[in-house]
């Protein structure tokens, strides 16, 4: 709420939204990475103004390591994405699970 001598233009901004996108480069018949290249990312950090951090898996369990032992993950991001099918899905919420810092 502003009073009388506050001015909307002197009101500090919203910091950028941060989120991890998960993609599995095999799901989608394989075109998950230029959809996403091409629609999504320019989509979410142009059109948002949302910052994107890209990790493409490259093996099994490689995003649930990842999330596992990601210092200040959630002081990093504000959100994460998974470009996949549930397989992936499960294997990062398994992640967050097992984090030293997850409380149930």
């Amino acid at each position: 709420i502003l009073n009388n001598s506050e001015s909307v233009e002197n009101l500090p901004l919203p910091r950028k939204r941060r989120l991890l996108i998960f993609l599995n480069p095999k799901s989608g018949t394989q075109r998950a990475l230029p959809i996403w290249k091409k629609v999504v990312k320019p989509m979410l950090e142009n059109d948002a103004d949302i910052e994107t951090q890209l990790l493409i898996t490259e093996k099994q369990n490689h995003a649930k390591n990842y999330v596992q032992e990601k210092k200040g993950l959630a002081s990093a991001f504000d959100g994460i994405i998974i470009v996949s099918g549930d397989g992936l899905l499960h294997e990062v919420l398994n992640g967050v699970m097992m984090r030293e810092d997850w409380v149930a």
